[in-house]
């Protein structure tokens, strides 16, 4: 820039001042000063120092009343740890926070734990439900193939419903979906059965079991069985025709005869051949067979007397059936008939025929009638049919043949029990067997709360056979199922050949195979005896343990009773192991005849023999008799089995009894009885030693109760105040 140019601007601005009219003073500043000046407004607009910000924030919280040193010290305390991250540790040194922190910690660690196991349930739950919902789509696609499709009378509910009811949950409620079904009534098809077959007269008897083999009683459940098949077929042929009304023609006369025929004309019969011809347009023999099929008897004879012109001796054969309160036949008709079917019925070509005359005359029941019963519940009806239940020869069928041939011939496999659980369950309980379907149905996780309130209803009505023991299993099979075919072991310890030798040399595989299997079902005893036969003496002793630890205390009651048939069992066990020696482990072996000899103490415990039972029991040297013994005694516990610890509160209530029994006895007998001379006590001032027998009871008494305190053996509750209760009655 020029000198004249800036002299020029200097001269400008000293005018502009001077023109103004202002009070202020006047201020003249070199570049230097110019600087600073500068420098100080730049620091005012730099950013705020902490030192700042606490004197403003001091200004503005401090006037409210809040302390802002304490406030700072809580901010900085807070953690920003993710939630459920482990804490960090703390100093050794610091104790209190050692323990606060690893509290926390372990609370951290059980929310994430269940966390994650929430998740899983949830994972599980999902796969199990699109599971199920596939095979119930697989299920139709296999009928919608056989031509069954919505045509199908099946012998279940509409799908299962009752399975798979989705239950709004709304809210908060501790009943899983198969709970809230009974609270929405939604197994109605269910209790109609159980309603049906409960309702029974009941022969008194002495015990449960032969009620429910009296032959009237195996009578009456028959009958409500056919009765609730019947009701459910005319409730299907119902709905069938006036579902098709135009088809059906059903007119105005009310009647069995009439909705047979009615139905008859929506489902045309497809077999051919039919013989006798025909009554209102449709096969004679059929329409006999759907009108017992429905339970009306006098609609079948009315069949009967419109064709009886070709039928032969039959009109008179089912007059007498129908006439007859029990639907028998007699000897001499039962012959005739019976004749009449293997010489011409059981080869003809028609298969209704086949299956009245197998119904009137329980002919042939062997016979699957499989053209005509293609569904379970037309089988099981014939079946029932035939079934006679009065005294007669081996040659007939009778509810038990029944009963074993659909349980343990066919079984739940044959069924596809777990997938169609409802069909099985039907087919048991309308053969009254009642345990098997409450065991079938108890395992079936989503079907348990079923079998708990039907068992309870059963068990109310006094038609459930319980087992001895809530350990023992409720299902038990006769010993004749495998003898037969896998042998037998005898007496002399040898083993008798079954049928299965004649086929396969090496034997041993199969029998350790089915053993095995059986074990698995929980039937222990046949088990036993499996393992027993293929030499397997460590898993025999090692099962006999613990059905015997079970029953070893239960009193020694009828010569079929669980208790009474273990010990048989057991002892030519032993018997045979003791002579001819065997592979068991020292363990089980040693658990083994001490439970035995424990049943031996029982049985004198429950006769009444207290000497007897008290002397086995110091031969045991299980229990202390001195108080120097005590603590040797509670060692040597802790060396035996679970299965022995499951008796000790049986055998300490039991040895506490005897010795009250005792003290009792000598409290109230005269000093001078030869009681305690025999004893070897001598007393003081002429008592003849009963004081001193009585302080020796006492003292046997607080043995007991100083054991079982000192026991590192949890015993149950009642047992510690049973024994001091007694104790405290012989003092």
């Amino acid at each position: 820039m020029d000198t004249d140019d800036f002299a020029d601007l200097q001269q400008q601005a000293d005018q502009l001042t001077a023109e103004m009219d202002t009070d202020l003073p006047r201020i003249s500043r070199n570049l230097t000063q110019i600087l600073e000046a500068g420098s100080r407004l730049l620091s005012k607009v730099a950013p705020i120092s902490q030192e700042s910000t606490d004197v403003k924030a001091s200004i503005l919280l401090g006037t409210k009343g809040y302390d802002i040193p304490k406030i700072s010290q809580k901010l900085e305390g807070l953690s920003a740890a993710k939630t459920f991250e482990p804490l960090e540790p703390v100093r050794d040194t610091d104790i209190q926070s050692f323990l606060k922190n690893e509290r926390e910690n372990a609370l951290l660690a059980v929310i994430e734990q269940t966390r994650k196991n929430t998740f899983q349930e949830t994972e599980r739950r999902h796969w199990e439900c699109m599971e199920n919902e596939w095979e119930r789509e697989k299920q139709k696609i296999l009928n919608s193939l056989r031509g069954l499709g919505q045509d199908t009378y099946d012998f279940q509910p509409e799908s299962e419903s009752f399975l798979d009811d989705q239950v709004s949950l709304q809210g908060r409620s501790n009943l899983d979906n198969v709970e809230m079904a009974y609270a929405r009534q939604n197994v109605i098809n269910l209790w109609e059965m159980v309603k049906c077959m409960v309702e029974v007269p009941l022969v008194q008897t002495s015990s449960i079991l032969d009620t429910r083999s009296d032959p009237r009683t195996q009578s009456s459940f028959v009958e409500k069985a056919k009765e609730y098949l019947q009701q459910m077929y005319l409730k299907y042929i119902t709905t069938t025709i006036y579902g098709n009304l135009q088809q059906a023609q059903l007119g105005g006369i009310p009647g069995t005869y009439n909705l047979v025929r009615s139905f008859l004309n929506v489902k045309p019969l497809s077999v051919r051949n039919l013989e006798e011809g025909t009554v209102d347009g449709h096969p004679t023999w059929a329409m006999i067979y759907f009108c017992l099929r429905c339970g009306d008897l006098q609609a079948a004879q009315q069949v009967v007397n419109k064709a009886s012109h070709n039928l032969g001796d039959f009109p008179s054969f089912m007059q007498e059936y129908i006439s007859n309160e029990d639907h028998r036949l007699s000897a001499g008709s039962e012959t005739k008939i019976k004749l009449q079917y293997r010489r011409i019925v059981k080869n003809g070509t028609d298969p209704y025929k086949r299956a009245v005359y197998c119904i009137v005359g329980h002919c042939d029941p062997k016979e699957d009638h499989g053209e005509i019963a293609d569904k379970i519940d037309d089988y099981l009806w014939i079946k029932l049919c035939q079934i006679q239940t009065d005294s007669g020869g081996q040659d007939q069928f009778t509810l038990q043949k029944l009963q074993t041939l659909l349980y343990e011939d066919f079984g739940e496999s044959h069924f596809n029990g777990y997938q169609q659980p409802f069909l099985y369950f039907q087919v048991l309980v309308l053969t009254a067997q009642f345990e098997a379907a409450i065991e079938f149905m108890a395992r079936i996780d989503k079907l348990l709360c079923h079998a708990v309130h039907i068992a309870l209803v059963l068990y109310e009505l006094k038609m459930l056979i319980l087992p001895h023991s809530n350990q023992a299993q409720l299902c038990k099979c006769l010993d004749t199922d495998f003898e037969m075919l896998l042998g037998k072991i005898e007496r002399d310890g040898n083993r008798k050949a079954g049928a299965i030798d004649k086929f396969h040399g090496d034997t041993q595989k199969i029998i350790e195979r089915v053993a095995k299997d059986t074990e698995n079902k929980g039937l222990f005893e046949d088990a036993v005896r499996l393992y027993d036969l293929g030499k397997k003496h460590d898993k025999v002793l090692e099962l006999l343990n613990r059905l015997l630890s079970q029953v070893v205390s239960h009193p020694g009651s009828s010569p079929q009773s669980s208790r009474d048939r273990l010990r048989n069992l057991a002892v030519g066990v032993a018997e045979r192991y003791r002579v001819q020696g065997h592979e068991g482990n020292r363990s089980n072996t040693s658990t083994f005849f001490l439970l035995l000899d424990l049943l031996v103490f029982f049985d004198y415990y429950h006769e009444g023999n207290l000497d007897d039972a008290i002397n086995v029991m110091k031969q045991l040297q299980l229990l202390p008799f001195t108080s120097d013994s005590v603590e040797h005694k509670v060692k040597t516990f802790r060396h035996y089995t679970d299965e022995v610890r499951r008796c000790l509160p049986d055998i300490l209530l039991a040895t506490m009894n005897i010795y009250h029994s005792q003290y009792k006895n000598a409290k109230n007998t005269t000093p001078q009885s030869p009681m305690f001379s025999g004893r070897g006590v001598t007393g003081k001032d002429g008592d003849g030693g009963k004081d001193t027998y009585l302080n020796y009871l006492r003292s046997q008494a607080r043995c007991l109760i100083m054991f079982a305190g000192m026991l590192p053996y949890r015993l149950p509750g009642d047992t510690n105040a049973r024994l001091v209760q007694i104790e405290v009655l012989m003092n």
